[in-house]
């Protein structure tokens, strides 16, 4: 997978659908949404890194507690606290 830097950060390609299947990857989504809530990034440098199609678990303008609460599940699951709290100090 390429990297692009930005301001000095190396930032990985998005691939939010596997290329042989066509499936999405709601890992890569959710980690772009968090990035995107959490002014690590915007709409515009999320599309530069994507590789195809842009799918969002959310409204990403919008986000609601619940939208949040699954969120944070998922980071959970993939036990990623440090995510976990850092959602929940921003928005819960």
């Amino acid at each position: 997978m390429k990297n692009m830097m930005k301001n000095g950060k190396q930032k990985k390609k998005i691939k939010m659908f596997n290329e042989e299947t066509w499936t999405y990857d709601e890992s890569a989504a959710m980690d772009a949404m968090y990035d995107l809530l959490l002014g690590n990034g915007t709409y515009d440098s999320i599309l530069d890194r994507s590789r195809y199609l842009v799918v969002f678990p959310f409204d990403p303008t919008s986000p609601t507690d619940k939208d949040l609460a699954h969120m944070i599940r998922h980071y959970e699951e993939r036990e990623e606290y440090e995510r976990c709290a850092i959602l929940k100090d921003y928005y819960l």
